[in-house]
């Protein structure tokens, strides 16, 4: 353990369906992207210590940080600016629970219409082929189909 303590309290859930999360899931949360962040930083240092050719300083520290308990007190080569490491890139924001189940809903309803269309002719056919060209039509310009 670190030694450090947090005292958190946790309040009944509003309800069914409540979104929102726990003050001890927000720190677990905050927990996790602190350790993802340092192990990134350490990544960089040790690409960092590569490119200048300090294979053994990489190896100390290393051997350092495995016995290091608090990671506030890390050390980093005096020429490393922790400022200067590459950025995360980007990545899209994953979607809401309701906009999946959106999207499966209408992949549903196209296959659906998909199969119905192999089996049917004439002019029911043809009602059902502008129906799908338009839902198709409305999910490549970003609607929902409906």
């Amino acid at each position: 353990k670190d030694g450090r303590f947090q005292l958190t309290v946790d309040f009944p859930s509003e309800g069914p369906g409540s979104s929102r999360p726990s003050p001890s899931l927000l720190l677990e949360r905050k927990r996790q992207l602190r350790k993802k962040m340092l192990v990134r930083v350490k990544e960089q240092h040790d690409l960092f210590l590569e490119g200048k050719g300090l294979q053994k300083v990489k190896e100390e520290m290393a051997r350092e940080w495995e016995e290091h308990e608090d990671e506030d007190d890390l050390v980093w080569h005096k020429d490393f600016s922790v400022e200067k490491i590459q950025d995360i890139p980007p990545a899209p924001l994953p979607l809401k629970p309701n906009e999946v189940e959106e999207i499966k809903l209408e992949e549903g309803k196209n296959e659906a219409l998909k199969e119905t269309l192999s089996k049917s002719s004439g002019a029911v056919r043809q009602a059902l082929l502008a129906v799908l060209n338009q839902r198709e039509g409305k999910e490549s310009h970003g609607g929902t189909g409906e």
